[in-house]
């Protein structure tokens, strides 16, 4: 219960910055992607994909899949093998 409700709050928060506006929303010009790169960059964003060892089976079918090694039991001998 405890993932469900972090899932909520982080959809909650992100999804809003993302710029999901629906169908109502106007494509972008390339002055208005020039500016809104500008004001990333300079409000100091930036975005970090961070790709775990558990990405590589990429398996989330028992939950998420951060918990692969404990999900399906494997032993570190084994799941190093990923890395």
């Amino acid at each position: 219960m405890m993932k469900v409700k972090l899932l909520i709050v982080f959809v909650a928060l992100v999804f809003p910055l993302l710029g999901c506006s629906g169908a109502d929303s106007k494509p972008e010009t390339k002055g208005s992607v020039e500016a809104r790169t500008r004001w990333w960059r300079e409000a100091k964003f930036g975005m970090f994909i961070h790709w775990g060892v558990y990405a590589v089976p990429a398996d989330s079918t028992k939950g998420i899949a951060e918990w692969y090694m404990y999900n399906h039991q494997v032993q570190v001998k084994d799941y190093e093998k990923f890395a």
